[in-house]
């Protein structure tokens, strides 16, 4: 590779007034040329038509890495990524210097998939990539872990077979779990065999904490959050909570690897560190005790005035002031008081009843006789005489 040609075409098309925004996107780390990356890539496209003949370069690479200007760095890595296939396992202590040199995003997202690509071919090399994932450079554990994005075309498929399995089975359990939701007893009356059903659970259970755990590393808090933000939303029923549930943890899964990329970024923490906060956060807000419950307010509403009549107290009105249409009758508190009957002449204490009303004023206020001076009264001789004999019979 030519590598003062090179500098030669970037420098005769540089951009000085574009150089300028460049410098600080990059927060003024490199310098710049001022020239983009359709642009850079035409330009370096004589230069790599024949690179894939020879052998691989490193004096090249090493110029261009020197180099203040990133468009040379750029150029460095794309002759790279024309000569992966050339590269080998003795070429990552090479790597390496790369990486942990003039170190940053855009340099380290080529680099990964470069040496991702040496690790698929040789696995030996993930030894080597094992031990960055430790490392106390950043950008090294960065390359250990993104390398890993060209794995996914490999994933063992039995693992994906067996994952699809158990998320089946589980869907399918949904009656199981709605008895056991009411109780033993409940659940044993309608006819569920409780402990071969809890025990079948609990396999499927441990089978599937096992796979995700196998999939993606061990998780905190996400299986114990989400059936939580399931409920709540509203799926109620087992069937309904475990789709819920598993979209909820997907969705937390993104959002913690979000964070954990952007939050401290250039560093970087783990999903799992994410979900952890995010879900001992959760649980004690579910820990805080219940807020008491509003009073009835006692004045009335700011557009009501208080004098202003109640809606209630205008309908009364109303229907005591409108004449009534249809003829009711008088309630019988209404009825006026009945006169007493005159006493008629057959009646047996018609004597009796004379001499009381000749005796008494017309409008007498005395009390009433008592019951005790009506039987002394009617021992004397001449009220005997006036009743009438007992043992005379009737005639009728």
């Amino acid at each position: 590779m030519d590598y003062p040609a090179l500098l030669a075409v970037l420098q005769q098309h540089a951009n000085p007034e574009r150089a300028v925004p460049m410098q600080a996107y990059m927060k003024h780390r490199f310098a710049y040329f001022g020239i983009g990356k359709p642009e850079l890539a035409r330009l370096c496209r004589p230069f790599l038509k024949d690179a894939a003949k020879q052998p691989v370069d490193w004096d090249f690479v090493r110029r261009c890495w020197d180099d203040p200007h990133r468009e040379l760095q750029y150029a460095a890595l794309e002759y790279l990524k024309k000569m992966q296939q050339h590269l080998t396992p003795q070429d990552i202590p090479r790597l390496q210097t790369l990486i942990t040199e003039k170190s940053w995003w855009d340099s380290s997202d080529v680099l990964d998939r470069i040496v991702g690509n040496i690790a698929l071919r040789h696995p030996e090399a993930s030894t080597v990539l094992l031990a960055w994932s430790t490392d106390d450079n950043i950008w090294l554990r960065r390359v250990a872990i993104d390398h890993q994005l060209l794995r996914k075309q490999h994933t063992a498929p039995l693992l994906v077979l067996l994952a699809l399995v158990l998320l089946a089975a589980a869907l399918l359990c949904g009656k199981p779990l709605k008895l056991l939701a009411l109780g033993e007893t409940v659940a044993g009356s309608l006819g569920l065999a409780v402990r071969r059903s809890r025990s079948l659970l609990l396999v499927l259970v441990a089978l599937m904490s096992a796979v995700a755990t196998l999939a993606v590393g061990p998780l905190s808090f996400i299986g114990l959050m989400t059936p939580h933000l399931a409920r709540r939303s509203g799926a109620v029923s087992p069937e309904k909570q475990l789709p819920t549930a598993a979209l909820y943890g997907a969705a937390l899964m993104l959002i913690a690897d979000w964070f954990g990329r952007y939050l401290i970024f250039p560093y970087e923490l783990g999903a799992g560190v994410i979900a952890s906060l995010l879900g001992g956060g959760f649980f004690l807000l579910l820990l805080r005790p219940p807020l008491p419950a509003p009073l009835p307010p006692t004045a009335p509403p700011s557009h009501q005035s208080p004098s202003a009549p109640t809606k209630a107290a205008s309908a009364a009105k109303k229907r005591a002031t409108t004449p009534c249409r249809r003829w009711r009758a008088p309630p019988a508190w209404h009825s006026p008081p009945k006169k007493p009957r005159k006493p008629s002449a057959s009646s047996p204490n018609n004597n009796c009843a004379t001499k009381t009303s000749a005796t008494s004023p017309a409008h007498s206020t005395a009390p009433p006789a008592s019951p005790s001076a009506n039987l002394t009264a009617a021992a004397t001789p001449s009220a005997r005489a006036a009743l009438p004999s007992t043992n005379t019979k009737s005639t009728a």
